[in-house]
């Protein structure tokens, strides 16, 4: 199979159409264009550009998965906290995950520290608070309290983990080299700019939303 432009006069002018390459006049014809390549129609195949790639026997390449454009000519790095399994679009993750930067799958968006993954039959990922008695560092990691504690929904470490009711904490504390952490929440009412204070004898660190807002260190 051969096609021509408009206005030929003579079988010379007859060229492999798009999708495939060659000389219709030899005796390997036309032939499909290879994987990785696309082929325009006439006699040559083109590799496809970095950041693209084809099926066999196409005229034109498509961006590659971790990549995302309109222009497969000009592919870009899918961003953070998106997946592009090939072609146009760069898809959110979910609510509550993050993914790195050139990320292909839905399955690379991990929910993020304090939420945990949820099956369900409506999306491949759902990231929901984590649940008490539990903590979520992060990553699709979820953590149970050791036995005779408990935590709040939504706690991130091992130190979000207190004691239950009728159990105390037998641990004792060194004379040296320790610190106390203590994980709480501020209720703001009203917007405006607000001024965070530490007073500590021997060194301080305030955190919000894990931020250091006051460094006493």
């Amino acid at each position: 199979v051969s096609t021509s432009e408009v206005g030929a006069i003579n079988d010379g002018q007859c060229l492999c159409p798009p999708g495939q390459y060659g000389n219709p006049k030899d005796s390997n014809g036309c032939r499909q264009c290879d994987e990785g390549y696309y082929c325009p129609g006439g006699a040559e195949k083109k590799i496809c550009p970095a950041g693209s790639m084809s099926d066999a026997g196409m005229s034109e390449c498509r961006c590659d998965a971790g990549s995302y454009g309109s222009n497969w000519r000009n592919c870009q790095t899918c961003p953070q906290n998106r997946y592009c399994p090939g072609g146009e679009t760069a898809f959110r993750c979910p609510a509550n995950s993050v993914a790195p930067a050139a990320s292909t799958s839905v399955s690379d968006c991990k929910c993020k520290a304090r939420y945990m993954p949820v099956e369900t039959p409506k999306t491949d990922v759902q990231c929901d608070r984590c649940v008490a008695g539990s903590y979520c560092p992060g990553d699709n990691v979820v953590m149970q309290c050791p036995a005779g504690k408990t935590s709040n929904p939504g706690a991130f470490a091992l130190r979000g983990c207190g004691c239950e009711a009728g159990y105390y904490d037998s641990g004792m504390v060194p004379q040296t080299n320790f610190a106390w952490i203590f994980d709480g929440k501020v209720r703001i009412e009203n917007e405006g700019l607000y001024t965070w204070c530490l007073q500590s004898s021997d060194g301080s660190r305030l955190t919000v939303n894990g931020d250091i807002i006051v460094n006493n260190d």
